[in-house]
């Protein structure tokens, strides 16, 4: 009877150990990949989310995917900027912008993006009087000199009446 007293200890000891080993060992280390990557991540790419667009085959990365012109009222223009970063070793040129309408107009074209840098590509909106109590939201679609999924903005404004 005291062999199992004593025996007891030893086996959740040991269970403990197993679990250590099975369980918490390979999550820590994964802990430890995933902050350290987060990190070399954030080094090169600048942000964990332009890390995350390299990763799943973007070039072009948009810091702000969509543009947000609030209450407009009918026959005004707002011109708002996006951020575009380019991730690569190359320049990558934006051949073109492929609006929904033609309210929406970007800037002069085309524009070169040099390796790793961040410029602002600037939108303009035109609101009309047919769109007067809707919230507007149209999408341009940019055309690159790259092969990337579809790069894709959009502009949004409620439009009042005057």
């Amino acid at each position: 009877m005291s062999e199992q007293i004593f025996e007891k200890p030893y086996v959740q000891k040991k269970r403990l150990g197993q679990l250590f080993r099975f369980i918490f060992r390979p999550l820590l280390i994964a802990i430890v990949v995933l902050v350290i990557g987060g990190i070399g991540c954030y080094y090169v790419y600048g942000s964990l989310s332009a890390g995350w667009a390299r990763l799943n085959g973007y070039i072009l990365y948009v810091e702000n995917d969509t543009l947000d012109f609030g209450t407009i009222s009918a026959d005004q223009t707002r011109t708002g900027v996006f951020r575009l970063r380019n991730l690569s070793q190359q320049p990558v040129i934006i051949l073109g912008a492929e609006a929904d309408c033609s309210c929406v107009q970007s800037a002069d074209l085309p524009l070169t993006v040099s390796p790793g840098t961040v410029i602002d590509f600037p939108v303009t909106f035109y609101s009309s009087q047919k769109d007067e109590g809707s919230l507007v939201r149209r999408q341009l679609l940019l055309n690159l000199n790259v092969d990337q999924p579809i790069t894709m903005l959009v502009v949004r404004a409620k439009v009042v009446s005057n």
